[in-house]
């Protein structure tokens, strides 16, 4: 019989139960508000992950803007933390 650990049942039981994708975008709305610093966090809120896509809600039209500048450097940041490219897409709305 061949020992397996906590983890290692875990993980396994996540996969199968395809939760893995789930979790993984949880964690990217989580880690928004790091990731895009608390001044931008606090007028961009990270709203929905989906298939690849962050979705964030900005109301301010020059903060959209400015926001719109960093999407590349805020994707690479993100899926850094993350150590695998989840993150494909952020879209402003």
């Amino acid at each position: 019989m061949h020992a397996i650990t906590l983890a290692q049942a875990l993980k396994s039981f996540i996969l199968e139960q395809g939760w893995d994708t789930k979790l993984k975008n949880a964690e990217v709305l989580r880690i928004w508000p790091e990731a895009a610093g608390k001044n931008l966090a606090s007028k961009a809120k990270a709203v929905r992950m989906s298939e690849g896509t962050l979705t964030v809600k900005v109301d301010n039209p020059v903060w959209r803007n400015e926001l719109s500048y960093m999407l590349p450097e805020l994707i690479k940041k993100i899926n850094l933390h993350l150590r695998e490219p989840i993150l494909q897409e952020i879209r402003l709305v």
